[in-house]
């Protein structure tokens, strides 16, 4: 994916932008899509059961994940006592299979390394097929290994013309969901403007608007408390590695998954039916508050959406 030029409406040139309200419209595609859901923790457990219930026979659901259930999931996430010990990718695979449908399980970790070659050993039917990729993920390395990945040039072997990439994560009573796109076909025109037809276009979402989550963090070990520095890659005091903190119920309340779920599936059911949106994405609070992060411009040249950039830290 492409990184999208910070250009704003008020500064480029008026020939390569529209109106600052931009209205964004997906093309219905009859073509097989395949839906990769990386992380299946508090959030990605949720989303699973919609979206089998939203995909066609001609579509795929693989589920990633390298965890294994343990008891102290199970205040929070969607297991039961039955499912201990057991990888929650495969749990979720095997739940969640329908006539229709036998979705994928990866027990693996997704690193900067891996994401490219577990996404090519993919098989993918045909030369249009789309690939929407659900970032579930629980921190910020991981966050920024996907986002790597599909900005760069080795994504490309892949060779899907249609690629959403929607990340997503939330703290104790809110969170982010941002949706990047390569490649995706739509109208998009600003108010009172004609229709500028089909183009192919790009965002990406996640580099421009909050490129902060794409940086290491400092963590709070979830064995032992301990704070530890953005490059620990262990617990300073109990060797631990860093894991999710919707292992500990007093971080985060169920509410909040349920609502990022809900976000999640919503933005995904924009492309898959076609449904026009004019933000590409939005901050969200257990308290009743959504702030979408607006999309401002098209640049008509190469087919880039330009997003709000204020929330973005250098």
């Amino acid at each position: 994916m492409a990184q999208t030029p910070k250009v704003s409406a008020s500064t480029a040139s008026e020939s390569n932008l529209v109106e600052p309200v931009i209205v964004c419209t997906p093309i219905v595609q009859n073509d097989p899509m395949t839906v990769v859901v990386i992380g299946a923790g508090g959030t990605g457990a949720r989303v699973v059961p919609p979206i089998a219930q939203m995909l066609r026979r001609q579509d795929r659901l693989v589920i990633i994940d390298h965890d294994t259930i343990e008891d102290r999931n199970l205040a929070r996430q969607h297991f039961s006592e039955r499912d201990i010990g057991q990888p929650k990718a495969l749990v979720l695979a095997q739940r969640y299979r329908r006539p229709n449908l036998t979705p994928m399980a990866l027990v693996t970790k997704i690193t900067r390394e891996n994401i490219v070659p577990v996404l090519q050993g993919l098989d993918y039917t045909g030369p249009r097929n789309s690939l929407a990729i659900i970032g579930c993920v629980d921190n910020n390395i991981a966050r920024g290994a996907i986002n790597t990945a599909l900005s760069g040039p080795s994504f490309a072997s892949l060779q899907v013309p249609s690629v959403a990439y929607i990340d997503v994560g939330n703290e104790r009573r809110g969170g982010q969901v941002l949706m990047s796109l390569r490649g995706w076909p739509m109208t998009a025109v600003g108010i009172g403007s004609s229709p500028n037809g089909i183009t192919k276009c790009s965002m990406n979402t996640l580099s421009d608007a909050m490129p902060q989550l794409c940086r290491p963090a400092a963590w709070m070990c979830d064995g032992c408390s301990a704070n530890n520095d953005a490059s620990a890659t262990t617990c300073r005091s109990c060797g631990r590695e860093p894991e999710t903190c919707g292992n500990r119920i007093d971080m985060q309340t169920v509410m909040v998954n349920h609502m990022a779920a809900g976000m999640v599936i919503n933005m995904l059911s924009w492309l898959t039916l076609g449904i026009p949106f004019t933000s590409a994405g939005a901050f969200f609070s257990t308290l009743n508050s959504i702030q979408p992060i607006r999309i401002t411009g098209i640049n008509r040249t190469n087919g880039h959406l330009l997003v709000d950039t204020q929330f973005a830290e250098a």
